[in-house]
C-alpha cells in the first residue's frame, strides 16, 4: 500500500507541476495578500501593523473605527466630514485664492496639454490593442495594452475635471464631480 501512494502521489505532483498549479497556487496567495493590504491598510503611524475595522462603543452609542493591531492608533471610518472639508477648503483659499488671472491661464493651458497627451497616449494603447484582436497578433499583450490605455484615460479624465474646476473655480463643493459629469465637458 505504501509503495502505490508514494507513486500515486508523485505521480499527481509531476502532473501538477506540468499543469502549472504551483504557479496558480502562487499567484493566488500573490492576489490575495495584495486584498488583504488593499482592505487593511497598513498603520500610517508605526507602518508594521494593518488597520482593522473595529465597533466601539463612545458615549452609548458603537462607532465604526480603524485601529492597528500593533500599536495604538485608531482613525474614524469615514470620508471627510463637514468640519474637515471646510478645514481643506480655507487651506486651499489660503495658497490658491488670490491667484491671477495670468497664473490660472497658465494653469488651464497645463491642463488642456495634459489631457491632449494623456488622451493620446489611451487612443494608441486601445488602438493597438484593437490591431491585436484583429489581426490575431499575440493575444498576452491585449489585457496589457488594454489596462494601460485604460489607465490614461482615467488620467485624462481627471486632467479634463481639473480644468474644468479652474474654469468654473468649483473647488471643494459637495457634488461638484457629477456637475462636471452632467455637463459632458470632457473635451478640452
Amino acid at each position: 500500500m505504501g509503495i502505490v501512494r508514494k507513486i500515486g502521489g508523485g505521480l499527481g505532483r509531476s502532473a501538477g507541476r506540468i499543469m502549472g498549479i504551483d504557479t496558480i497556487k502562487a499567484g493566488g496567495s500573490m492576489v490575495s495578500g495584495m486584498g488583504r493590504r488593499v482592505f487593511s491598510p497598513r498603520c500610517p503611524m508605526c507602518a508594521r501593523g494593518s488597520l482593522i475595522v473595529l465597533d466601539v462603543p463612545v458615549n452609548g452609542e458603537t462607532e465604526r473605527v480603524r485601529a492597528c493591531d500593533a500599536c495604538e492608533y485608531f482613525q474614524p471610518l469615514g470620508g471627510p466630514g463637514a468640519r474637515e472639508l471646510s478645514a481643506l477648503k480655507e487651506n486651499f483659499e489660503e495658497q490658491y485664492g488670490n491667484l491671477s488671472e495670468e497664473r490660472v491661464n497658465g494653469l488651464l493651458k497645463a491642463q488642456k496639454v495634459s489631457f491632449r497627451i494623456y488622451l493620446g497616449v489611451a487612443l494608441l494603447a486601445m488602438a493597438y490593442a484593437l490591431y491585436c484582436v484583429l489581426f490575431g497578433k499575440s493575444v498576452s499583450i491585449l489585457l496589457p495594452a488594454s489596462g494601460f490605455g485604460l489607465m490614461f484615460l482615467a488620467m485624462a479624465m481627471k486632467a479634463s475635471y481639473r480644468h474644468w474646476q479652474l474654469r468654473t473655480r468649483t473647488f471643494f463643493v459637495p457634488g461638484s464631480f457629477g456637475r462636471w459629469w452632467r455637463t459632458g465637458e470632457w473635451l478640452v
